[in-house]
């Protein structure tokens, strides 16, 4: 589990998280329209000219340029000041995970943009979820030390990580769009019942597309997740499991319409600790 959590953490840092203070200043991607960057269309409910500079900012950060990085998401505040996301973005420059501790200066920065992003008309429910990850770590920053701060965006995202990876499942699912859910790619999950999601959907897609070797496949892993949960103690857990692995193989063996999922049902529920 905290294998998984390192790992998780590192890798959003990495794409997510710049640090101008540890940049060199001739670390240049060059004048907009002639920059070496990465292709990047991350959607934020901000003007299209925001989102152009925000998506900017982003493969900025991507490449490692990170003091003009942030002057990008700067500018996407500058251009929509509703824009939620350009002020995540300046909070996100703020702290540097992998190298070490920002400073009282940096701490503040961070602060604000999080009360600017918080304050901002527009954001989605996703979101607001990235702004209040994000925000836990500049939370009190005079009173926890750096490793409880940390830790506590740590644990805020991997919610967030949790809701995205059912989502996608969820969204195929519920609209009985069958070629895509048995199209889905699971993402790695250190949660067996958030991994389950995405293998119930796969296998309700597959059976009912007539793959039902692949469906079978996605059954056998809902039984290893299932036997996870059990012997990890999570009986809840395990019985929900239990219940996708149930239906999945009823469609499967029998070619059964799937019951209609709703967002109440077992598809779209996020486990917890």
């Amino acid at each position: 589990m905290q294998a998984f959590k390192l790992l998780a953490l590192i890798v959003l840092a990495a794409f997510f998280t710049p640090a101008q203070l540890w940049a060199h200043e001739d670390e240049q991607p060059g004048t907009p329209g002639h920059e070496e960057l990465g292709q990047v269309n991350f959607p934020i409910s901000c003007d299209a000219t925001a989102q152009k500079e925000f998506n900017r900012g982003v493969a900025i950060l991507h490449s490692f340029y990170y003091p003009d990085a942030v002057r990008s998401f700067t500018k996407a505040t500058e251009l929509d000041p509703g824009c939620a996301m350009g002020y995540w973005g300046i909070a996100m420059s703020s702290w540097y995970p992998l190298w070490y501790p920002p400073s009282k200066e940096a701490l503040m920065q961070g602060r604000t943009a999080v009360e600017h992003a918080n304050s901002a008309s527009k954001k989605t429910a996703r979101e607001r979820d990235y702004i209040a990850a994000i925000g836990m770590f500049y939370q009190d920053f005079e009173k926890l030390d750096h490793k409880s701060r940390a830790l506590a965006y740590e644990k805020a995202m991997e919610q967030v990580y949790r809701r995205m990876a059912a989502a996608p499942a969820r969204f195929a699912v519920e609209r009985r769009h069958w070629s895509e859910a048995a199209a889905l790619i699971p993402l790695p999950s250190g949660f067996p019942a958030t991994l389950a999601v995405s293998h119930y959907a796969r296998a309700l897609g597959a059976a009912h597309s007539g793959a039902v070797d692949e469906a079978q496949k996605d059954v056998d892993k809902l039984v290893e997740l299932r036997d996870a949960l059990l012997q990890a103690k999570q009986d809840y857990w395990a019985k929900q499991v239990d219940i996708q692995r149930q239906t999945a193989e009823l469609v499967r063996k029998r070619g059964f319409r799937a019951p209609r999922v709703t967002a109440s049902q077992n598809v779209s529920r996020d486990p917890v600790d």
